[in-house]
């Protein structure tokens, strides 16, 4: 456990309400003033914004407001993207992870003017919560979310356990970290048809930072203050994850990586999240559920603070109608009207029977005891402009809590330790030309089988054929070695898949359209999968849950082979970087030159490889090629 938090440590060193165009500013064609307001919302949240558009533009009946939703994992990039084409909304939601980032770029108007409006009533805002949209004397927007993690529990199961619930042992002051876990234990069940875990800290691996609530209790954190330092290696971040691993893999009170479970399904004791989790919570029939505080340590208990906020941006083409549609959102109205869904900040609504006595709530008395009484000690993560990719080592970090069901194999190994990689994909099984890569510096290497290769030309034939020069290259090359195993779902045999580790081959790679469901099962060999033009992005998303190594980033069309690198591909392989939490790999189906490695290496790709569009056919023209970028890329 403790090399898991230093390998961390390491790492650190759309729907749309209305049809219309891309987020942009302007009139409509009957001369109204159209302003556009982007989030990143459900339907329901949806709904309650429309409610409240349709009241604003009856009391202004000169301004039309278009609302956008974007998938939260494409958010923060869209944001940017559109920032660089000048082509911002007016108004859109932020989180507390962008702020920094829309800091630095110079793109957020300031508003404190509105604390001039004594209608608007600014001191009506819990003052904690609008210190992230604060910059020295400007306001850079206003918050309307303010969630503190609570914990969700099942109370039926607390019952059926013979356990007090957490509520009457906070109002003890016993519920502590160490009464938590025994609770987890004692409420788990092994039985496979009555399988039940005590606790679930996560829903899903992206929301890690809900650990920092154990650590600042105990006096620690992820980071310091100034979010210059990664400080989970002292002695309470080890305890931090010692306990995590105990829970999983001692007691296995809780799921471990890869295992879906949901609070609502009533087969998980504890549940930490949102306080916004509620509006799914309250769906509940099944069993008897509530919220209670976090656990406490030796400083207490210290919830986690999300927060999401308003933000008007400078090139907003009517400021003056934007101030107004963001004064109407964030007024006690407009808070109170998504007070359904979210912890209002205005102190006036959070006591408020509109946020407290909705259908299906938790009780007034836990409400109280878990998110009123408990926002004054919640903590915000730090934020920085770079939250992305640190949040994103972090993932790949806490990804290796599957070194308990998948060892670390030398290509993940390589991927992990060097910021940038060099891989030769060989245009032939060829002894010799493996040597020439070898000699001139690859990273890795990777050869194929059963496959007909667009770039080389080459239609490979069955394992049989090659199983002898693998082991020779094997004998000759102590780094990496990885296999094309198959160009279709149906040539992919597990009995030659089985075969491949004996051979000495340490990684493979395919398309995820040819790759059968058997070759997710740990097979000796690390995983890694291809996409081409064809996929959705978005889907890369799912790549960490199911434990693979990296993603070969194929999205250049056949068509296109050989030609240069462009700026849109250079996106494409950002976008693919900050979505898919496991490292990227660049193939060199572009006209790649050494002047790219720089350029590419910025994106935050873990490696270039270079196949037959590049190194050719022949052994001299494979080593010029290696030869160039392996000098780029020790120079990056």
């Amino acid at each position: 456990m403790l090399m898991l938090v230093f390998m961390i440590f390491a790492l650190i060193g759309c729907t749309s309400s209305s049809s219309g165009t891309d987020p942009g500013n302007g009139a409509s064609e009957n001369g109204e003033v159209e302003l556009k307001f982007m989030m990143w919302g459900n339907q329901a949240h949806m709904d309650v914004y429309n409610k409240l558009i349709d009241s604003f533009t009856k009391e202004n009946p000169g301004i039309k407001v278009t609302m956008e939703s974007v998938p939260f994992a494409e958010y923060q990039q869209k944001i940017s993207v559109l920032a660089a084409g000048g082509s911002l909304p007016d108004i859109a939601w932020v989180s507390e992870r962008m702020v920094p980032q829309f800091k630095s770029n110079h793109i957020l108007a300031d508003v404190s003017e509105f604390k001039d409006d004594a209608q608007f009533k600014l001191d009506d805002y819990i003052p904690s919560t609008l210190d992230l949209f604060r910059d020295g004397d400007q306001l850079l927007g206003l918050p309307f979310s303010t969630p503190p993690v609570v914990m969700f529990y099942n109370k039926t199961l607390f019952d059926q356990a013979g356990l007090t619930d957490p509520n009457t042992l906070a109002a003890q002051g016993q519920w502590t970290w160490e009464q938590f876990e025994k609770s987890a234990k004692a409420i788990t069940s092994k039985e496979a048809t009555n399988r039940i875990y005590g606790a679930n800290f996560f829903r899903d691996w992206k929301t890690w930072a809900v650990l920092s609530s154990y650590s600042w209790s105990n006096g620690s954190g992820p980071f310091d203050e100034g979010m210059t330092k990664f400080t989970w290696n002292d002695a309470y971040g080890v305890q931090t994850f010692e306990l995590l691993e105990r829970m999983m893999f001692t007691d296995e009170s809780h799921p471990k990586a890869g295992e879906q479970v949901s609070f609502d399904a009533g087969n998980v004791g504890m549940f930490f999240d949102n306080y916004s989790y509620v509006s799914k919570a309250r769906e509940i029939t099944d069993f008897e559920w509530s919220i209670a505080p976090m656990p406490s340590g030796s400083q207490g208990s210290v919830p986690m603070l999300g927060q999401a906020g308003y933000a008007m941006f400078n090139d907003s083409k009517h400021p003056e109608e934007t101030k107004k549609l963001l004064k109407y959102f964030a007024s006690e109205q407009g808070i109170q009207a998504t007070a359904t869904y979210f912890v209002p900040p205005r102190t006036s609504v959070l006591s408020s029977d509109a946020f407290i006595n909705q259908l299906n709530n938790p009780s007034k008395e836990h409400i109280v005891q878990a998110v009123i009484d408990e926002m004054p000690k919640a903590r915000l993560i730090p934020g920085h402009i770079r939250w992305q990719d640190i949040d994103n080592a972090v993932l790949q970090g806490f990804d290796r809590l599957n070194w308990r069901v998948r060892k670390v194999g030398k290509f993940k190994e390589l991927l992990d330790r060097k910021s940038l990689s060099l891989v030769v994909s060989l245009p032939e099984n060829d002894l010799s030309l493996a040597r020439a890569a070898i000699e001139e510096g690859a990273d890795a290497l990777k050869v194929h089988y059963n496959v007909g290769h667009r770039a080389s030309g080459n239609q490979f034939g069955p394992l049989g054929n090659y199983a002898e020069v693998f082991r020779a290259i094997r004998s000759e090359f102590g780094g990496p070695l990885g296999v094309v195993p198959s160009g279709s779902i149906d040539g992919a045999r597990r009995e030659d898949v089985e075969r491949l580790s004996g051979l000495g081959l340490d990684f493979y790679s395919i398309y995820a359209h040819h790759l059968p469901s058997f070759m997710l099962d740990d097979l000796g060999l690390d995983p890694t999968f291809a996409i081409n033009d064809e996929y959705e992005p978005s889907l890369v998303t799912s790549a960490a849950h199911y434990g693979f190594t990296a993603l070969e980033a194929s999205i250049v069309p056949g068509s296109e082979y050989g030609t240069p690198l462009s700026f849109a591909d250079v996106l494409k392989y950002r976008r693919l970087v900050l979505q898919a939490q496991i490292p990227v790999l660049v193939p060199s189906q572009r006209r790649l030159v050494p002047e790219d490695v720089r350029v590419l290496h910025d994106t935050g790709v873990k490696a270039i490889m270079l196949g037959a569009v590049v190194t050719g056919r022949v052994e001299e023209q494979l080593r010029r090629a290696v030869n160039g970028f392996r000098n780029a890329v020790d120079r990056n």
